[in-house]
């Protein structure tokens, strides 16, 4: 099976759903989503699944969704608990300042 188109940077806008407790991109032309889920608890997010679909992976869109889940935990003043490994090593190898203190 080929792989999936190269998304631009407007398709690849990442959506906050907070009753479904997840930050998503929906994924032109497919019925898949890339997914970000987490559990929320007061001010505390635990960040504990990340999933985008095979065709769809190398081109950042994990990443994307991790940086707007730290961004959205930074404006919120909360604080995350980072349970997903996909996230953990993308956080270790992606520091930025701006997140120090939420994790």
């Amino acid at each position: 099976m080929p792989k999936a188109k190269i998304l631009t940077l407007l398709e690849k806008a990442v959506a906050h759903d907070s009753s479904k407790q997840q930050f998503y991109i929906n994924l032109p032309q497919s019925q898949e989503t890339c997914l970000l889920l987490y559990q929320r608890s007061d001010s505390l997010l635990d960040l504990w699944h990340t999933e985008v679909p095979a065709d769809w992976r190398g081109q950042g869109l994990g990443g994307d969704l991790a940086r707007a889940a730290m961004d959205w935990v930074k404006e919120n003043k909360c604080k995350a608990k980072v349970s997903c490994t996909f996230l953990k090593k993308f956080y270790r190898e992606n520091p930025n300042p701006g997140w120090e203190g939420l994790m």
